[in-house]
């Protein structure tokens, strides 16, 4: 089963000097955006750029329609793999 918000995105290493290796004893960790929030980000873009006309929602609704977005867009990548 894949990472539910689709794993991350430009992870990065947890310290300068394992660049992703993990040390002996110390737990790797590998932080990075979320590939949900990539979608939703790009979905928010995409619909603030084109200056939706008409619409009269709050931020907080056009944040859960780009979120709407990304969600789909999850769905329909797991769909195809």
């Amino acid at each position: 089963m894949s990472h539910p918000d689709g794993g991350s995105v430009f992870p990065v290493p947890c310290c300068p000097l394992c660049q992703g290796h993990a040390h002996v004893g110390v737990q790797q960790k590998m932080e990075g955006c979320s590939l949900r929030d990539l979608f939703a980000a790009a979905a928010l873009q995409g619909f603030l750029a084109s200056q939706h006309k008409g619409w009269s929602g709050t931020r907080e609704n056009t944040v859960a329609f780009a979120y709407q977005y990304a969600a789909a867009m999850l769905k329909k990548r797991e769909q195809q793999s």
